[in-house]
């Protein structure tokens, strides 16, 4: 008794690759390259629908609404930085709770998405508010503790918005 051979298939988009595999959706005929593997099993790219997350999909108002509060945060953040008579220590837990303020109201104003764009425009706002506070208050109050309250509050936001 002789077993029969299963068909010879060769892949959709990939014609001279021969293959077995088939789409467990439309069953098309797909080689190992073209397979996306999801919970249900190999599926075809047209099938398995590659999108990127929710959460990372941002339009330009988002984009708008992001650097309004980075921009006006960024004003205060660093006008009250300049102004308060605060050093060392202090400092640092200055920029912390910039960066945590200023993660939260981004976070919000766009509502709760992430991503590349947003870290980038929370680091610009972060380093406006240390501008604005270097300039105002001059190098000799800003000094080393300002710079890495900087850090501080940059390291923050980025991770807020990852």
């Amino acid at each position: 008794m002789t077993t029969a051979e299963p068909p010879l298939l060769y892949c959709n988009t990939h014609r001279s690759v021969a293959t077995l595999l088939r789409c467990n959706k439309c069953e098309t005929p797909i080689c190992p390259r073209c397979l996306v593997q999801t919970p249900t099993g190999a599926r075809c790219r047209n099938c398995a629908r590659l999108q990127r997350s929710p959460i990372y999909q941002l339009t330009w108002t988002h984009y708008l609404g992001a650097i309004g509060v980075g921009a006006a945060l960024a004003v205060a953040g660093g006008l009250i930085w300049a102004l308060l008579p605060l050093r060392g220590f202090f400092t640092l837990l200055l920029g912390w709770g910039f960066g945590l303020l200023l993660a939260g109201a981004m976070s919000r104003a766009v509502r709760y998405k992430r991503g590349l764009p947003l870290q980038i425009i929370g680091t610009a706002s972060v380093l406006l508010a240390g501008a604005i506070a270097l300039f105002l208050g001059g190098p000799a109050i800003f000094g080393l503790p300002g710079l890495l309250a900087v850090v501080i509050g940059v390291v923050v936001v980025v991770g807020r918005l990852a």
